[in-house]
């Protein structure tokens, strides 16, 4: 009975596939169906440039890619669980072989190398002599590295400790992660309490919505309010800055002053009696020789020896009134 090969091997790469088989045997791969078929000496391929029989029955698969990915039968055995990596990171689980091809194999020889992340030392490896001989540079006791028949760095039942990069002759041909039993658990687990989390926001997510629309509503009121007391200030602001606007003209202080009632004053000077609704009225009060505006009194008698001269001017709601008095 064979043994089962768990390898993992980088995309572009060969594999080979060992079977037992040498007279009439049949390789299958779960996703492909039947690709080699043998009978006698008759050979029948499913794509003959990328499966290739080797006379012991072995298997060569051309050019790896990822739908080539999966389980392979000899003779209806289940011989081989392949998985096909792509790029140089690679997360492969404990206990899987890896096959390491060199990137750089225009030199005579391999020389490998792996250091733990970029910052640590490289521990030399080993180094394969074109000429097929291996000589080994670092302590290997249960033979986990070796090279398979393609000259690809091998190596069998991945351990954490083998998490790192590995380089060829200098240049950097994978960084390897090695998942291991605790870590996929952790990860369900995660996995597990995130789901835990996004249905209590599930949950807690109309009583969130309520509360943002209360506090948008009290932003917006109080945004109001204070546009609304901003445009109130402004108009009593302007509105005194036009009541007490200076006009000057050749040495003779023009000084406006609002009334809110000139109804009193013309009642008060005339005995008459005014119109109930006046809009627009405004006393005007000429003086010379005094540099500040006071109020002037009209009542005859007065002991100053200037004489003053007012115009009083009302436009009434109903019909306009006019009064000049000297």
């Amino acid at each position: 009975m064979l043994r089962v090969r768990r390898v993992s091997v980088p995309e572009d790469h060969r594999l080979y596939l060992a079977c037992s088989g040498t007279v009439d045997l049949q390789w299958r791969h779960h996703v492909n169906g039947i690709i080699v078929t043998k009978q006698g000496q008759s050979v029948a391929y499913r794509n003959h440039q990328k499966y290739h029989l080797q006379p012991d029955g072995s298997l060569v698969i051309e050019e790896l890619e990822p739908s080539d990915s999966g389980d392979y039968y000899c003779n209806d055995q289940l011989v081989a669980d392949v998985e096909v990596l792509k790029g140089q990171r690679f997360a492969v689980s404990a206990g899987r072989a890896l096959l390491l091809p060199c990137t750089v194999s225009s030199k005579a020889k391999q020389r490998w190398f792996f250091r733990k992340d970029s910052h640590a030392k490289r521990e030399p490896i080993s180094t394969l002599f074109r000429n097929g001989t291996v000589k080994m540079e670092r302590k290997d006791t249960h033979k986990r590295f070796s090279y398979d028949e393609d000259s690809a760095l091998q190596i069998l039942n991945l351990q954490p400790g083998d998490s790192g990069e590995y380089l060829c002759n200098g240049e950097t041909a994978a960084k390897v992660m090695v998942l291991t039993d605790h870590l996929n658990i952790q990860s369900t687990t995660a996995v597990m309490q995130t789901d835990v989390v996004w249905r209590e926001n599930r949950e807690t997510r109309p009583t969130n919505v309520v509360m943002m629309i209360a506090v948008i509503g009290l932003c917006i009121v109080v945004l109001l309010a204070g546009l609304l007391g901003f445009l109130l200030i402004g108009r009593l602001s302007k509105r005194r800055k036009k009541c007490s606007t200076e006009h000057k003209q050749e040495g003779t202080e023009l000084q406006t002053r609002c009334l809110s009632n000139l109804e009193s004053e013309i009642t008060h000077s005339d005995g008459e009696e005014s119109p109930s609704h006046v809009e627009d009225t405004e006393v005007q009060y000429a003086s010379l020789g005094r540099q500040n505006w006071r109020e002037r009194s009209r009542v005859l008698g007065d002991q100053h020896h200037v004489i003053y001269s007012a115009v009083v001017t009302a436009r009434p709601a109903s019909q306009g009134l006019e009064r000049i008095k000297h």
